[in-house]
């Protein structure tokens, strides 16, 4: 096998899509990050191993293991996972009071994020525009098969 480095930036990921389109050119096996997972599933140009997986989901944390999977079928492994965290600015939860420790689930942040937004048109519960990561991240979470979704894994 030949390995190399070809990048995981858009124009790379353009051309392996026009490539594997093409039947030509793509490479046997390509690294691709978790965000991309789901645009190669659903056009069926990855590899399904679910069945090759018994018994992994455990090994992993919840937010990794989901991320590799698309429509219930396990298309990756995870190879890396970081720390997010929330900060807050406690003048404005407390204005909305808003109780931070009390947020427990997706539904509770919800409810937050209501509750922060209706002090006016600029105040929202969190604004990251300038990493598309951390917003796929937590699309991540929500999607992860436990009710209520918990934010912190129990």
């Amino acid at each position: 096998m030949n390995l190399r480095n070809v990048g995981t930036d858009t124009k790379e990921y353009y051309a392996l899509d026009n490539a594997v389109e093409a039947g030509s050119g793509a490479s046997d096996a390509a690294q691709i990050e978790y965000y991309a997972v789901p645009q190669y599933a659903i056009k069926d140009n990855l590899l399904d191993i679910t069945d090759k997986t018994p018994g992994y989901k455990d090994f992993y944390t919840l937010g990794p293991w989901a991320s590799v999977q698309f429509a219930g079928k396990v298309y990756d492994l995870p190879m890396d996972s970081g720390p997010m965290a929330f900060h807050r600015n406690k003048e404005v939860f407390d204005r909305a009071g808003v109780d931070a420790d009390s947020i427990k689930t997706w539904d509770d942040y919800y409810e937050a994020a209501k509750k922060i937004h209706a002090l006016g048109d600029s105040y929202y519960i969190t604004s990251d525009s300038d990493d598309g990561g951390f917003y796929d991240s937590m699309v991540w979470l929500a999607d992860i098969p436990s009710k209520p979704h918990p934010i912190v894994p129990r």
